[in-house]
């Protein structure tokens, strides 16, 4: 089958961006495009006939064959992203992160599935990153607003512990407000003019305002904004 629409298969999995391979119901690999050959570092054709566990590491062979049975009985389709973090195993040895779409079909008799795969190192890698700041930023002794400056009045997304032992608001209570509710009745401020303009011009600042606790307590805030 794949033998004669192999020009077709080649020019529709060249056009996408994602790593492509069809296995038939053996786990046999008989089709797969550039983008999995230079994904797992294999040459041309080198994975034909090969089975997935090739690409799979040696300590998930068993369980993988056992998903694959069942999924294949089932045929159902198995969007990116849904069920457990997965990992390919590169020509190299090297284990990495990936998301597998899997769609099952069948042509002339036969059953077959096509798995879409993307290499997600790099997104997991800013993930963790973004993870490591943010659990900094919860234990930093200062209070820490995080602000979208793209949405009408610039509300708060983020907050720290710090500021919310600070005020004594819950995150609800702070969350998608702008920071102006923490001077009460007091906004005819100087610094707060200050702020507002610095805001409006997207500069960095610092002013000395006066703020309240939820319970009314007034608390001078040396803020900085950047």
């Amino acid at each position: 089958m794949f033998h004669n629409k192999q020009d077709i298969f080649q020019i529709l999995s060249e056009a996408v961006s994602e790593g492509i391979l069809v296995v038939d119901e053996h786990e046999t690999i008989v089709a797969v495009n550039s983008t999995t050959q230079a994904m797992f570092g294999y040459d041309n054709d080198e994975l034909l006939n090969k089975t997935i566990n090739y690409l799979l590491p040696n300590n998930i062979h068993e369980d993988h064959s056992n998903h694959f049975k069942s999924f294949f009985r089932k045929s159902e389709t198995r969007k990116m992203g849904n069920g457990r973090t997965l990992y390919g195993l590169k020509k190299s040895g090297k284990m990495f992160p990936v998301e597998v779409g899997l769609n099952p079909f069948a042509i002339y008799g036969k059953s077959y599935v096509m798995a879409l795969v993307i290499d997600v190192t790099e997104r997991m890698d800013v993930e963790q990153n973004l993870m490591m700041k943010s659990e900094a930023l919860q234990f930093a002794s200062n209070g820490i607003v995080i602000t979208d400056a793209l949405q009408p009045d610039n509300p708060i997304i983020y907050l720290n512990h710090a500021f919310e032992k600070l005020t004594g608001y819950s995150p609800e209570e702070i969350l998608n407000k702008n920071c102006r509710f923490l001077q009460s009745y007091d906004k005819d401020q100087e610094s707060v003019r200050k702020l507002r303009e610095a805001v409006k011009n997207g500069q960095s600042c610092q002013a000395l305002i006066r703020n309240y606790k939820k319970d009314g307590t007034l608390f001078w805030n040396d803020l900085r904004i950047t």
